[in-house]
This record gives C-alpha cells, sequence and structure tokens, in this order.
C-alpha cells in the first residue's frame, strides 16, 4: 500500500471491485488504488502535458503546474508498474522517450516497450520495433524490428501492420515480398490508415517493384 505496509494485491483488488473502502487495519488509511485506476490517473495527468507541449512547443522546460502533474504521473504509473501492469511499463517508456519530464533516455524506454511487449501489449510492441528499426537505445536490428511489428501486427493495431507492410515493399529485415506487403497494406487501410491507402493507390498505378515510401 502507499504506506508502506504489504497486503496481498489481488485481495485488495478484489475488495475494490466489491465496494469494500476499509481504511489499513495498521495505519488508518484508504487501501491504494489498483493498478489499472492508477494507470488511468497517470495517463490522464500526461496526456494534460503532452497536449501542452504539443500545442507550445517543447523549449526544455516545463511551468511548475505541468511540472508537478508530470512528476505525478510518473509516480502512479511506476506503482501500477510495479504490479506488472503492462499499459503502465508502456507509459513509463513513453515518459522516458519524449524526455518532457525527465531527461530523454531511450534505453529505458527500451527496457520499458519490452517489458509491456513481452506481456503482448501491442503499442509497446510496436514502439519497440521502431527502437530497433531506427537504431533508438539499442544497435539497428530490422529482423527484430519486423519481428515486433508482426506481433502488433497481428493483434489488428493498424500502425504496426503498415509498418509490416513497407517493410515487405522494401525487404527491410526480411526477403522482398509485394503480395505480403500488400496484404498488410490492406488490413491497415481497411482500418482507415491514410499511409496505407496511399500506398494500396500507388500499387495499382504502379507494380514496377521499386518500393514505396
Amino acid at each position: 500500500l502507499t504506506c508502506g505496509h504489504t497486503f496481498c494485491v489481488a485481495c485488495v483488488n478484489e475488495l475494490q471491485k466489491r465496494g469494500v473502502k476499509q481504511l489499513c487495519p495498521r495505519c488508518m488509511k484508504p487501501p491504494s488504488l489498483g493498478a489499472r485506476r492508477l494507470c488511468e490517473q497517470a495517463d490522464k495527468l500526461y496526456l494534460q502535458v503532452h497536449r501542452c507541449v504539443t500545442r507550445q512547443g517543447f523549449k526544455g522546460y516545463l511551468s511548475q503546474n505541468l511540472q508537478r502533474k508530470g512528476a505525478n504521473s510518473i509516480v502512479l504509473y511506476e506503482l501500477a508498474a510495479a504490479q506488472n501492469l503492462p499499459q503502465a511499463q508502456y507509459g513509463i517508456g513513453v515518459v522516458y522517450q519524449n524526455g518532457y519530464i525527465v531527461p530523454k533516455d531511450n534505453v529505458r524506454a527500451l527496457e520499458y516497450y519490452r517489458k509491456a511487449a513481452e506481456q503482448g501489449y501491442a503499442q509497446a510492441q510496436l514502439n519497440l520495433g521502431l527502437m530497433y528499426a531506427n537504431g533508438r537505445g539499442v544497435s539497428t536490428d530490422e529482423i527484430r524490428a519486423v519481428r515486433w511489428y508482426k506481433k502488433a501486427a497481428k493483434q489488428g493495431y493498424d500502425d504496426a501492420q503498415y509498418n509490416l507492410g513497407v517493410m515487405y515493399a522494401n525487404g527491410r529485415g526480411v526477403a522482398k515480398d509485394e503480395p505480403r506487403a500488400v496484404k498488410w497494406f490492406e488490413k491497415a487501410a481497411e482500418q482507415g490508415h491514410i499511409h496505407a491507402q496511399f500506398n494500396l493507390g500507388v500499387y495499382h498505378v504502379d507494380a514496377s517493384g521499386n518500393g514505396i515510401p
């Protein structure tokens, strides 16, 4: 619990689901929120910081209000990640990769993306693939990038489907295979992915096999 006393997480979560709100028998404080709720609150705080930075541009510093919100988001993410929640592990990865609240650290971002990706979290699998493809926090490895794109793509994640299509189209990390590229572009395009729709159009106009953007 936040008071430092240790109880079975599963039992505390189950009590909360049942609406039980008794205080901790030792410190007489309410039990901590479940991992998902903690992550939801962290997401909300971090999104406020991200929106402000996106709107105003990041100049290397944040207002005191945004610093406070950012710091609180990290604490909440870490509490949830300690319970092995992949969404929280992914969230911490994003925090370290963007570097708004803490110094940018691609190595740590990669570490947290991997933890979430290994639990099957599609967004983390995509980001881990991007880290390998672009050599961020790790040596460039397009074969591993394809491997992680594929895991996320098979879960129906359109960005991963598009990226996997690009890899097949250009023979990056995998043997060039335009029919497979088209297959993955189609899957992403059906979900409204604009770039996948564009690339399908390119294939319909030009079947020269010269690769695509």
